[in-house]
């Protein structure tokens, strides 16, 4: 990416590059502007304000870049003092698509949980929640259940009613402390616990609890009973069992649990039923193992369901 501050050129550029313009969808320009028609100086403060974005990140998304498309206009938010008339923005894209292809640079606050950030969860995280809003009423049931030391929970509803996307929104630092996920991962069709054992453990050890439980779990278990034991069991659920009463629930969230075989799922289920310091929040069109009151039901299919949250019953 090429960066032009063209201050008080009062024009258009017309042909950055000779020719490349007349080369249509042969090639791919975008350009990134605030411009006005008047010859009118305005203190280098695009530029300005785009440094500051660069600088400060964009909390307003889980995305770890920064894209055009949606910081363009809240380059008045981070604008310098002295750049309340920053021109208007404009984002021109000559690629035969409006997509958002254009990335700006990483984004140093997104609106991610620590220890999701970096993972490949991070951009599921990113995307079913893109447009994003808080609200309440859906976590409130999840919230309860955690509240009355329930696990695991069940998100359950047909395609459609928002129940990843309402999982996904506790990976984001702005669903508040009480209610956020410590490790989160997608089932696919044909995974095994051993499958999802490697990106739940990438995430658990940034945890502090996690990791003095793990310790534990080691200094307790012998080197050949550990070796014994399926890998789950060994990174997950047994570090898990040691974590210290009296600390914040640690919080496992799995998508898709449908996904999983019968064996696999009731493996699942059945570690974290007694776990008292960890709890297991997972999604699925049906969870006919859990009983009724494990669960929380999105029955409304609705546009709201793709924005981070399910319609309640």
């Amino acid at each position: 990416m090429q960066f032009i501050d063209a201050c008080h050129s009062g024009a258009v550029v017309s042909d950055p590059v000779p020719g490349l313009l007349r080369q249509g969808l042969q090639a791919r320009v975008e350009f990134f502007a605030a411009t006005r028609p008047e010859e009118v100086a305005s203190k280098g403060c695009f530029g300005r304000s785009l440094i500051e974005l660069l600088k400060k990140g964009s909390p307003h998304t889980a995305d770890a870049q920064l894209r055009a498309y949606d910081e363009h206009d809240r380059l008045r938010e981070v604008a310098p003092a002295d750049c309340a008339d920053l021109a208007p923005t404009t984002h021109l894209s000559l690629n035969g698509s409006r997509d958002a292809g254009l990335w700006l640079g990483f984004n140093r606050a997104a609106d991610l949980r620590p220890a999701l950030a970096g993972t490949d969860t991070a951009d599921v995280v990113a995307l079913l929640t893109r447009n994003w809003q808080m609200r309440r009423g859906p976590a409130a049931d999840v919230m309860r259940l955690l509240g009355d030391g329930v696990s695991p929970i069940a998100i359950t509803g047909g395609p459609g009613t928002g129940k990843s996307a309402l999982l996904a929104s506790f990976g984001r630092r702005s669903a508040g402390e009480d209610l956020g996920v410590h490790a989160l991962v997608t089932a696919r069709p044909g995974d095994t616990l051993a499958d999802l054992a490697g990106p739940l453990l990438e995430q658990l050890r940034k945890n502090l609890a996690y990791r003095a439980a793990a310790r534990r779990f080691q200094a307790a278990t012998p080197v050949l009973a550990q070796e014994a034991q399926p890998r789950f069991d060994r990174v997950v659920t047994g570090p898990l069992a040691h974590l210290e009463p009296g600390q914040p629930v640690l919080i496992v969230g799995i998508d898709a649990i449908d996904q999983l075989d019968t064996v696999q799922r009731r493996r699942l289920l059945d570690a974290f039923t007694n776990l008292n310091s960890a709890a297991l929040v997972v999604t699925g069109r049906r969870v006919d193992d859990l009983p009724q009151p494990h669960k929380s039901i999105c029955r409304t299919r609705t546009p709201e369901a793709l924005t981070g949250w399910c319609a309640p019953s």
